[in-house]
This record gives structure tokens, sequence and C-alpha cells, in this order.
């Protein structure tokens, strides 16, 4: 299980749009929750998910740190007890999505005292940037830590100024 590659999935078309209908359910109820706490909370601990928002569905959590360098961006996510032929990753045209189960133990003869550990299926979709290779995206997993390297490759700007003139 030490740094062992796991696949990623090209595919074409867009992965941004709702594919279940709870996952609409659950964002307006944290909407409205997000709305409704935000008045408590001081603005440095609030989350800051504008260019990454956190677009869960499944049961359990994924929680993930995102950072970039100069030459790509990086998505890790602590997932233990996960095996690695449990985890997806799918990548569109706009966007890549993670997708795992972390399967629940079952224990002969013994029945559950305490279970706190979570189980179930897990979801995040990240908006891919415009400057990224995405025939190169690449992950590995090692020790319960799922990183995903995302290439970046230079865009040139594709700005063009239109000059107003008097009619």
């Amino acid at each position: 299980m030490y740094n062992t590659p796991v696949n990623v999935n090209q595919t074409h078309g867009s992965s941004l749009l709702p594919s279940k209908m709870w996952d609409t359910l659950r964002s307006e109820v944290e909407g409205l929750f997000n709305r409704f706490s935000a008045s408590f909370e001081a603005p440095e601990f609030r989350q800051l998910e504008v260019f990454w928002p956190r677009q869960m569905g499944g049961f359990a959590s994924l929680d993930v740190d995102v950072h970039k360098t100069e030459k790509a961006y990086f998505i890790t996510a602590e997932i233990p007890g996960v095996d690695e032929k449990n985890l997806e990753i799918d990548v569109t045209d706009d966007a890549i999505v993670l997708k795992g189960e972390k399967l629940q133990e079952s224990y002969k003869e013994a029945s559950a005292y305490v279970s706190e550990r979570s189980y179930g299926a897990f979801q995040r979709t990240f908006p891919l940037p415009k400057d990224v290779d995405r025939g190169k995206i690449s992950a590995k997993y090692a020790h319960g830590v799922l990183t995903v390297i995302i290439p970046r490759v230079a865009v040139a700007e594709n700005v063009h100024r239109i000059h107003v003139k008097a009619a």
C-alpha cells in the first residue's frame, strides 16, 4: 500500500451538475445553517472555499488540502482505512471528481459496544482551472493519504479589448 498509483479516468463532459437529488437538498440545508450561523462566528474561522468549493455526496466525509506551486496543483486527502481499489478519480472537461467508499468491518459473534468511526461512500468535485494539463493528472495513495497531482501549463490570456468610438 506504499505509494500505490491510483487509476485516473478521463471522460468528456461536465461533472459540475448535481447528479443526485440529495446533493441539492444537502447544499440548501447547509446554506441555511451557514447563513444563520455566520453572525455567531468570527470571519477568520469561516471556511474560505471560493475557488475549491465543498461539494460532497455520500455519507462519509472527505476533508482535503489543496495547494498550488508553479508546476502543479495538489489535492491531498486523508482517508485511512480505505482500500485503493475502492477509490475512483474521474476527470472531465471542467472538473475532477474524487469518489470512494470505506467499508464497515464486520465482527462475527460480536455486537458493537461503541462505534464512532464513519463508514460509507464519499465524493468531492473540484472545478478545474484553465491552466491544467488534464491528460497528465496522476494520483498516488500511501499510508491512508491520497495525493492527486494536477500539472499546470502556461495559458495565454485571451483578452480582446474593444475601443469605443463616438457616434
